[in-house]
Order: structure tokens, then C-alpha cells, then sequence
């Protein structure tokens, strides 16, 4: 299955530090300021996703934001400084995901 979630800050419990520990399959993270992934969340709930798309290729021309995606055995530390989103894709739909 693929899924998506708003950009947003793990600040739910101190010390505000998430530890992501992927058993299967692949997550994408895309890493904002926090108040560009706040704004990014607000124009995709309220505007649609082709507002979305069109703000995300106009702060990736600029040079704003950073992408990671981790695989199974692979952890990561997301600190609170920033927003982020996380796309997990549907390995059906992107076969070079397999050779991982």
C-alpha cells in the first residue's frame, strides 16, 4: 500500500526526539523548514494536490528542502528543528525499489 502524511513536527513527546526503524518496504522523507512544511500542509488541505505539486517544484527550483529514504533494516533520527512528510510508495509501482 501507498500512503502519505501531512508535513508536521514530532513533537508529541519530550524529548522530541523520533526514531524511525523501517522493517519492510521503503519510506521517502521530505525534510521543510517548519514553517514552509506547516504552510506545505495548509496549501495541500485547502487548495488541493496541484497547489501542492506546484509549491513543492517552486521550493525544490530553489534549492529548499532535502529528501531521504530509508529501506528495511534502516533507522532514522528526526530531530525537531523541522517539518516533515513521508511518502511510502507502493514497491508494485516502482520496481527499482526491488533491487534495493
Amino acid at each position: 500500500q501507498g500512503c502519505v502524511t501531512p508535513y508536521h513536527q514530532d513533537v508529541h513527546v519530550p524529548p522530541h526526539l523520533t526514531l524511525y526503524n523501517q522493517v519492510a518496504g521503503y519510506s521517502t522523507f521530505h525534510f521543510l523548514p517548519l514553517l514552509v512544511g506547516l504552510y506545505a500542509t495548509h496549501v495541500g488541505r485547502n487548495h488541493g494536490a496541484d497547489a501542492l505539486a506546484a509549491l513543492l517544484t517552486q521550493l525544490e527550483a530553489q534549492g529548499i528542502g532535502t529528501l531521504t529514504t530509508i529501506g528495511p533494516k534502516q533507522m532514522l533520527l528526526i530531530l525537531p528543528s523541522g517539518a516533515h512528510g513521508v511518502y511510502v510508495p507502493r514497491v508494485a509501482h516502482n520496481p527499482q525499489l526491488e533491487a534495493r
